[in-house]
């Protein structure tokens, strides 16, 4: 039989290691390395690629009918809050899919991924920017301004009107006013459209332009409750 001393010393072991386990993993998701924001995002796009199939495809009409309804769902967790859901087109079809995470820290610290049928948004939100990314390419960072600095040149590249009291909420891309956003809580039509398009874009503007319209329009969804 073990002695006294011998289980003391073992039950000293576990009671450390689980201590060190229980630490690593409240540190992991408290603020998050690299290698936590890349597993995660791969747990993360294994869910939203289930919502896939049921998505209409993606195309320059669709962009031009997406609607601010939604559908979605919010669960806590030990690691964080994590929200996920889908936005719907003026038809009530969906659209674009969303994953949310946020992580345990008093300040922000969250991963958010879009997809439609052809495109994918990662958003890497942290206390003084948000970083961006369209389909692997890093756009570069937002600032709580509203303005996305290029990833390369550090040039301002896009803008959105930062005041959501507004009706239509500006969208600039490279000093062009090219769209607005449009502020349900401010709009008494049923269901209206989320996009005003005002100039025509080449692929890497439309580019900018969604990643801003697409993350304000999810902020709320994310945030709220």
């Amino acid at each position: 039989m073990f002695s006294l001393a011998t289980l003391l010393i073992v039950a000293g072991s576990i009671i450390v290691l689980m201590s060190i386990l229980i630490g690593y993993f409240v540190f992991e998701n408290y603020k998050p390395s690299r290698r936590k924001r890349e597993q995660d995002l791969r747990e993360m796009r294994k869910l939203i690629l289930s919502s896939i199939p049921e998505l209409i495809p993606w195309s320059h009409e669709e962009r031009n009918l997406l609607s601010f309804e939604r559908i979605d769902s919010r669960t806590r967790r030990l690691s964080g809050r994590r929200a996920e859901g889908y936005f719907k087109n003026i038809y009530h079809e969906p659209v674009v899919a969303y994953e949310y995470r946020r992580y345990l820290s008093p300040k922000r610290y969250a991963l958010l991924l879009m997809r439609t049928t052809e495109h994918e948004w990662v958003y890497y939100l942290q206390p003084d920017k948000i970083s961006v990314y369209m389909d692997d390419d890093y756009l570069g960072d937002l600032t709580d301004t509203g303005i996305l600095y290029d990833a390369k040149s550090r040039r301002a590249v896009a803008r959105l009107s930062p005041d959501p009291e507004v009706h239509l909420q500006k969208v600039l891309v490279q000093g062009r006013e090219v769209g607005n956003l449009i502020n349900p809580a401010h709009d008494d039509r049923f269901n209206p459209r989320a996009f005003e398009l005002l100039q025509p874009m080449n692929e890497r503007e439309e580019g900018y332009f969604l990643a801003l319209s697409l993350l304000q329009m999810t902020a709320v969804a994310a945030e709220e409750r």
